[in-house]
């Protein structure tokens, strides 16, 4: 984009800062019209015949287009594949380690692949990792899709979910409960899978729904609001 003394061929038809036709001049008289208003000409249509200019502030201009180019990139998402891995012994404590970590991971819009590894004799027991992954499909079964069933590579049983794309916002909106204060309410988790043994007490805890934490607050919000 050629900009004052850049341009150089002649005649322009000039374009004043609101808009209305200047008419066809010379590079010189769109230059000095361009200087009585304290401002730049800058070459808009460079094709046309003649080239069309416009009499403008540059530099408002050009921050205004990189303001612009900002806001376009942060509304692109791009989607990377992130790997969460699971042993076939795993206590319960790292399962819900994990498997928060992985619906994180889903509701900013990637995909994940869940990875069992086994290590020595385990091998002789795929079966106990597969319990483990029908675990994580069962309590991710609200955020995720299964891509693809589990395949078996090497010492390694791996299996992909991603979010499944929502044509309205129905489904969220049964998961979760907008507060009076503004907080979301949702129900907990672990409650409905029978692999894990459960006291009384706490079953009647599981129950109970409860908070949303801050940051799956942020994103459920931005996906209520889309």
């Amino acid at each position: 984009m050629r900009v004052n003394r850049q341009i150089r061929i002649s005649p322009l038809r000039v374009i004043a800062p609101d808009g209305a036709q200047l008419g066809v001049l010379t590079v010189e008289e769109a230059l000095a019209a361009a200087q009585e208003r304290g401002l730049d000409l800058v070459e808009v249509a460079p094709l046309a015949r003649p080239p069309v200019v416009k009499i403008m502030d540059y530099g408002k201009f050009k921050f205004e287009q990189a303001k612009a180019a900002r806001a376009a990139k942060k509304k692109q998402h791009v989607i990377h594949l992130k790997e969460v891995k699971y042993r076939p012994g795993i206590d319960d404590h790292d399962f819900a380690f994990k498997t928060r970590h992985a619906r994180e991971f889903l509701q900013d819009g990637n995909k994940v692949k869940v990875t069992m590894m086994y290590r020595g004799r385990q091998m002789a027991h795929i079966d106990l990792g597969r319990e483990v992954l029908d675990r994580v499909a069962q309590e991710l079964k609200d955020v995720a899709k299964i891509e693809q069933d589990p395949k078996l590579e090497g010492r390694n049983m791996s299996r992909e979910d991603h979010m499944p794309k929502q044509k309205s916002k129905r489904a969220l909106r049964k998961r979760v409960r907008l507060t009076g204060t503004g907080r979301l309410r949702r129900h907990r988790a672990y409650k409905s899978h029978l692999l894990t043994r459960k006291h009384p007490k706490r079953k009647r805890r599981l129950r109970k729904a409860t908070l949303v934490s801050h940051a799956d607050e942020r994103r459920l919000k931005r996906l209520l609001m889309a």
